[in-house]
């Protein structure tokens, strides 16, 4: 059986050969959750730098030192990008969403509040650790972006020159989809629990910019229509993209 290997994010850069000191919440979960002890072998990874091979040479009271050794892996760019434009949703459903959008590649998360929102503010420290998490655990190297939140407004005059798919229920034709090599970025558009309002619907149905897409005859969930989509965009771009992103 193959030794599990921890995976850890350090957005600072790392060279071959030095070492590092883990301090806050890196020391807390490598000594709290992974229970890392002299010796440990982990990977360490980011977007600019690839991957590499560490190990732990010291543990002291509120940090651990690790020395790296080689690097592993580097980093592979995904084209196209795909950005997930959403209503907040409630916190366990919001988690399930950050977590599978980023294990699926989603590149950024553009939060918007709408009409018919529940929740309207988005934490990002608290989704940004669940996004590295889930990075850690994926095997890709980059951690997606969180954008500022918008007004539905504001994110339709601020996106109005990008191409929209928008996730309508409403939608009949199912082959209703632009062609994907229309896109180096697919912006993804996903209603709030409450669904999108009249005037939302209305607002886009008129817009050049934006293309209804159907995801089948079953309403779904906002995150399970997130799902929907997005894997539907890996399969189409399957033959171009690499595996680590």
């Amino acid at each position: 059986m193959t030794k599990f290997v921890p995976r850890i994010y350090y957005p600072n850069p790392i060279l071959p050969t030095q070492e590092m000191i883990l301090v806050d919440e890196l020391f807390h979960y490598l000594a709290s959750v992974l229970k890392a002890k002299v010796g440990t072998s982990l990977k360490i990874f980011n977007a600019d730098d690839g991957e590499f091979e560490a190990v732990v040479v010291a543990k002291e009271n509120k940090k651990i030192i690790i020395r790296v050794s080689n690097k592993i892996a580097k980093v592979m760019r995904s084209t196209p990008s795909i950005r997930l434009c959403f209503s907040p949703i409630k916190p366990h459903r919001m988690h399930d969403l950050i977590e599978k959008g980023t294990e699926l590649g989603i590149t950024e998360f553009q939060p918007i509040i709408m009409q018919h929102s529940i929740v309207r503010e988005f934490n990002v420290s608290k989704y940004n650790k669940v996004a590295i998490e889930a990075t850690e655990q994926s095997e890709r190297f980059t951690v997606p972006i969180f954008k500022p939140q918008l007004s539905f407004e504001d994110f339709i005059e601020i996106y109005q020159e990008e191409q929209i798919l928008w996730a309508n229920e409403n939608e009949e034709n199912v082959q209703n989809i632009f062609p994907k090599a229309s896109f180096r970025c697919y912006n993804m558009l996903i209603g709030p629990e409450g669904g999108f309002s009249g005037q939302e619907k209305e607002i886009l149905t008129r817009l050049p910019n934006v293309q209804s897409v159907s995801l089948g005859k079953f309403i779904l969930r906002a995150e399970t229509a997130a799902f929907s989509l997005i894997s539907w965009i890996n399969f189409i771009n399957l033959d171009d993209t690499p595996a680590n992103q």
